[in-house]
């Protein structure tokens, strides 16, 4: 397992469901809710779908809404590379979840399904992360003739791409450049100092504190400072606990505070690393066409009409010329 699937697996226990902007009950609105709600309104009765990547659910969630609107009684699976617990981990899970039967530790390249045993296939800023053939050959064989696949992937453009970019900028100048973890723990060694000279130590850490805060000044009005905000609240937590725990302990909390950081920025830098361009979508509709799909095309997915969110692609597994798997 790599360390970025423990990442993604300790930010899920976090009990996180959407990835991107979201309504007021944490889950997916506007175009995106309609999308989903679409795609699974249309299936048959007693359809199988599978949600592939799912998180912590949301897609899976929405799947049984629709099931419950239209009355198609859907069997929904969610399967993830990551040791998913919804149940477990997702607030009011009992609600939103109810029904759905999850599946950790499942490589998308390698799902064990049986052929021809869903009617559908879903992901949402998941089938990007996988491998494309191997997962497209796997996504093939798990559908009936004439099944459907639905993919929802990251733009290379959209609005969580150059969200990201800006968070790794500020998770950088956080670490890298303010230091602003390592002056923290550099003070702690000298607790038994006068006030005196305590102050005149703590001056590097003011400094650095000073600087972020600037930072955050200058970029929060165009909606940015997100991770710098994250670490000015963990730092002024830890400097609370100053003093009230012993130096070793207060040293592991500090560390654990960046390590979350840092985390943070993999995850990120997981999505830059997977984003399509327009040449990525191409190359992927010419070989899901070549492994046996019919392909509705590429088109945008857009957030309140102008933010762009990523790309959708449409497959469904041609009745005949099925691909040699």
């Amino acid at each position: 397992m790599s360390s970025s699937v423990e990442q993604w697996e300790q930010y899920y226990r976090t009990g996180a469901f959407a990835t991107g902007p979201v309504g007021v009950d944490g889950s997916y609105d506007l175009e995106v809710k309609s999308l989903w709600l679409d795609f699974f309104s249309a299936m048959p009765s007693n359809a199988r779908v599978l949600d592939i990547g799912t998180g912590n659910g949301v897609v899976a969630s929405i799947a049984l809404e629709a099931s419950r609107q239209s009355q198609l009684n859907l069997e929904v699976h969610g399967s993830d590379l990551a040791q998913i617990q919804p149940m477990q981990d997702v607030p009011n899970a009992a609600s939103r979840l109810q029904g759905a039967i999850f599946h950790p530790g499942v490589s998308t390249e390698k799902l064990p399904m049986a052929d021809a045993s869903f009617d559908a296939v879903s992901a949402h800023y998941a089938f990007e992360y996988s491998k494309a053939e191997p997962a497209l050959r796997q996504i093939h064989r798990v559908l009936k003739p004439g099944g459907r696949a639905l993919f929802v992937l990251h733009h290379h453009a959209s609005v969580l791409a150059n969200n990201a970019r800006e968070t790794i900028h500020e998770g950088n100048y956080v670490v890298n450049e303010a230091k602003l973890y390592a002056k923290l723990r550099a003070l702690l060694g000298y607790q038994g100092d006068s006030q005196e000279v305590a102050l005149q130590r703590s001056e590097p850490l003011r400094n650095a504190i000073r600087d972020v805060k600037a930072l955050f000044q200058q970029v929060a009005p165009r909606g940015s400072g997100q991770m710098l905000g994250v670490a000015l609240d963990a730092v002024q937590k830890l400097m609370r606990m100053h003093g009230q725990l012993p130096t070793r302990d207060l040293v592991a909390e500090i560390d654990r505070a960046e390590q979350e950081l840092q985390d943070a920025i993999q995850r990120v830098r997981d999505l830059l690393n997977v984003a399509q361009s327009d040449e990525d979508m191409a190359r992927l509709q010419k070989l899901s066409q070549g492994l046996g799909f019919d392909s509705e095309g590429a088109l945008l997915l857009h957030h309140n009409k102008t933010n762009l969110l990523g790309w959708t692609l449409a497959l469904r597994k041609r009745l005949t010329g099925l691909a040699v798997l």
